[in-house]
């Protein structure tokens, strides 16, 4: 499934090089959180955090271009998994592998 999501970066980007190619991947974490609107006042709702990876020239260029806190919109396909904490407990992953995306510059 395709998603877009206005995210921020939750870490800054990791660059790696994998296979016998030395095919460029980056990844990092980036957390959205929905507001709504009660009355007079915007509420929070809970964040969802997502794990992006993006492979390619792409990803050389956002590794350079991107860090924490940064405000990206990135637009990839989606999937969910699960796995175990190192408590136990049961926990569920959002991973987006990314086909796109952009910065969003901050306007004052």
């Amino acid at each position: 499934m395709e998603i877009k999501v206005k995210a921020r970066v939750g870490n800054d980007p990791e660059l790696k090089f994998v296979t016998q190619e030395q095919i460029p991947l980056v990844t990092f974490n980036a957390a959205y959180t929905p507001r709504s609107r009660e009355g007079n006042e915007w509420v929070d709702g809970e964040t969802m955090w997502f794990r992006v990876a993006m492979f390619g020239k792409k990803a050389e260029a956002i590794a350079d271009s991107i860090k924490k806190g940064d405000e990206v919109l990135i637009i990839g396909s989606v999937k969910q998994s699960t796995y175990q904490s190192k408590d136990g407990s049961d926990k569920t992953a959002l991973e987006i592998n990314a086909a796109e995306i952009a910065l969003i510059p901050i306007l004052s």
